[in-house]
């Protein structure tokens, strides 16, 4: 049965007495994330935050067992699109989560899905490594997988701000798209490493949407960032695929304008410059840039931290990727 289910977004199976770690990047990946004495990524890289666990079944209920160990994280079940519920997962305590579908929702479904089983997803939120232990849906259908958009990014791609992880822009643009986005974003780090670079290169997918300067702008020098930003997008150009580069940091330009001083403003105007000046001298059509600035301008759009979008903020870099990613798709 686990050949039919689908863990989307898993880059390394660890096999523990208890059950199965799931990690969003490969093992042997993990020790070689950071630059100088920022380190986090090796804890991000295996939370596994916007990690869905598929099946296809017509069964009505559903059933997973799961344990958070590092603190209380939030699980999140749709059906297709259709939000079907949430639970909590507390710290070290192994949990059977039930889900079922609304009696309103059957005929509805079935008349939508021309009697198609139902597409059960579990997603993973953020805060802690999961343990899978076992999933109970009936009788499973093999799952027609579409290759995704690779989005790789810093804390804002992973869904920092957000009330929770479905409210984040990726999940919210994948929701208005319809467009499968498999989430690399690393917390705390996207720190342009050879070796996460080298990794997003291998992966199967439709394209890339790179989130890119939040962390680096305060670890780097700019000879140092140019170096890593030219490796990163010559790297990835040889996919012969669409990448589409969000700059994120014209919206801290942006938004602080009111401020009397700007964070890591001398380095924001650097690195800035030196993105556009690297896309632009390619001349490539499959390479696209986009200023961060343009999907939003309005200070409220940031949470109480001064430096994450708030689900306000996540909504409006939804809706501004998903119209490039349709111009695009």
């Amino acid at each position: 049965m686990k050949n039919l289910i689908i863990f989307k977004n898993v880059g390394h199976f660890k096999q523990e007495q208890e059950g199965t770690l799931l990690y969003r990047y490969p093992e042997e990946i993990i020790p070689q994330l950071g630059y100088k004495e920022s380190i986090k990524g090796r804890e991000k890289a295996m939370i596994p935050a916007m990690v869905e666990i598929q099946v296809l079944s017509f069964s009505e209920t559903l059933s997973i067992t799961l344990k958070a160990l590092d603190s209380h994280m939030k699980v999140f079940c749709y059906i297709d699109d259709f939000q079907n519920g949430e639970a909590i997962l507390a710290q070290n305590e192994v949990k059977t989560l039930e889900f079922k579908v609304h009696d309103r929702m059957k005929s509805l479904y079935h008349n939508i899905y021309q009697n198609k089983p139902y597409l059960w997803r579990i997603i993973l939120g953020n805060g802690s490594r999961i343990l899978f232990k076992s999933l109970e849906a009936g009788q499973l259908y093999p799952i027609k997988e579409e290759a995704p958009w690779v989005l790789y990014g810093s804390s804002i791609s992973q869904g920092a701000g957000a009330l929770d992880i479905v409210n984040s822009y990726a999940f919210l643009t994948q929701q208005i798209t319809k467009v499968n986005i498999l989430n690399k974003g690393l917390a705390g780090s996207c720190l342009l490493e050879k070796s996460a670079i080298d990794y997003l290169a291998t992966l199967p997918c439709k394209g890339y949407i790179l989130e890119i300067g939040a962390n680096v702008r305060g670890l780097m020098d700019d000879v140092t960032f140019k170096k890593a930003f030219d490796y990163l997008i010559d790297t990835l150009s040889k996919r012969n695929v669409p990448i589409l580069v969000i700059s994120i940091l014209d919206m801290f330009e942006e938004l602080y304008k009111a401020f009397d001083e700007i964070p890591y403003h001398d380095n924001n105007v650097k690195f800035i410059q030196i993105i556009k000046n690297k896309i632009h001298s390619m001349s490539n059509p499959n390479i696209h840039l986009v200023s961060s600035a343009l999907w939003m301008s309005q200070i409220e759009g940031i949470s109480a931290d001064m430096l994450h979008p708030s689900n306000l903020g996540h909504m409006l870099l939804a809706k501004g990727l998903s119209e490039e990613l349709k111009k695009l798709n």
